[in-house]
């Protein structure tokens, strides 16, 4: 497509975007947003999915990183995504270094990037594609998944998950591309869970061009057998991908709803409009819990979610399991043991 400009002599000339225009330009821009990012040490639950994994620093074999659970052992042991976690084990054949699993974020934002502008210009135009590109690579959505180095998860599923769409869009000109989405699909699916949702969107593709279904579904079932193929092998590691209770102590013995209303509670909009906020801050004192275990049992979330992100901030973890909170770290110092157990003795 072009855009009409005046050349050098006064005379119209034309400016063609091309589809490598939007793709190099997104991927750039992606790659020089994120940057800064290299600067952090390991933060938040890189402490625990990253840092100091024995079996991704010194992998006794690659089979035995092919069979580690995502979440380490004392966190479970839960979730299957050996993707991401080889890609850890490869980073640290490299460098131990966080500065270069930061680094490795960034460049699979510019890949990720770089990939869904290249779906946007096949859908909708190169100029679309540029925009839409540009748009996403400076999106505030994404800071967490590039700050982070386990948001490493979130970025190449989005980059398997752009493969698998691109290479369904050309699937119906050419076969070939039908191994291409079961290539994205697999990455996407070895990298999180929200690749199960890849099939749908296959669909939508195909909808939102004016196809319809009719010739979307053999790029959809390319899709669908990928990622059944991932639950497959997955009996067979052993390793559980859905937590009955989470992560959070206090919440093993609760069933869904019970779950769910926990975290509703911790909502910060609930608890304002309920008072649950008058209880809530307690690193300034001691308030009485509430008698109903739902309740109890967001205290208990609250306490493990805000120990696990100020023991990320700070990096350091006291004998009883909480953060060592210092001046400029995640809030004011704790009160004593006291302040901990109202925090951890719930149950």
């Amino acid at each position: 497509m072009g855009v009409n400009e005046l050349s050098h002599d006064g005379t119209p000339a034309r400016l063609t975007i091309r589809a490598w225009h939007g793709v190099v330009f997104a991927g750039l821009l992606a790659a020089a947003v994120a940057a800064p990012s290299i600067r952090n040490e390991f933060v938040a639950d890189d402490q625990w999915v990253v840092a100091n994994r024995q079996v991704l620093e010194h992998p006794p074999s690659v089979g035995a990183v092919l069979k580690e659970p995502y979440w380490p052992a004392s966190f479970g042991g839960v979730m299957w995504r050996p993707a991401v976690i080889s890609s850890f084990a490869i980073d640290y054949q490299v460098s131990t270094s966080p500065h270069w699993f930061h680094a490795m974020n960034v460049v699979w934002a510019a890949i990720a990037t770089a990939l869904f502008a290249l779906l946007a210009c096949e859908l909708a135009g190169p100029v679309v594609g540029l925009i839409a590109g540009l748009l996403f690579a400076v999106h505030p959505v994404h800071v967490e998944a590039v700050a982070n180095v386990v948001g490493r998860a979130e970025l190449m599923a989005a980059a398997g998950y752009a493969v698998a769409l691109v290479c369904a869009n050309r699937a119906e000109r050419d076969a070939k591309y039908l191994l291409g989405v079961m290539l994205g699909a697999a990455l996407a699916i070895t990298a999180k869970e929200i690749a199960v949702t890849l099939p749908a969107a296959v669909l939508l593709v195909y909808v939102g061009r004016g196809s319809g279904l009719r010739p979307a579904w053999r790029p959809a079932l390319a899709a669908a057998g990928a990622i059944a193929a991932y639950f497959i092998v997955h009996a067979f590691v052993g390793i559980r991908t859905f937590y009955a209770g989470g992560l959070a102590v206090g919440l093993e013995h609760l069933g869904v709803f019970e779950r769910t209303w926990a975290m509703v509670r911790l909502s910060p909009r609930h608890r304002d409009r309920t008072g649950l906020g008058r209880h809530y801050d307690l690193a300034h004192q001691q308030r009485p819990l509430p008698d109903r275990i739902p309740d109890r049992r967001a205290y208990a979330l609250s306490g493990v979610l805000r120990r696990r992100v100020c023991a990320g901030l700070s990096g350091n973890v006291d004998p009883l399991g909480s953060a060592a909170l210092h001046t400029g770290g995640c809030g004011r110092r704790r009160r004593g043991a006291a302040h901990h157990r109202s925090y951890t003795n719930l149950a």
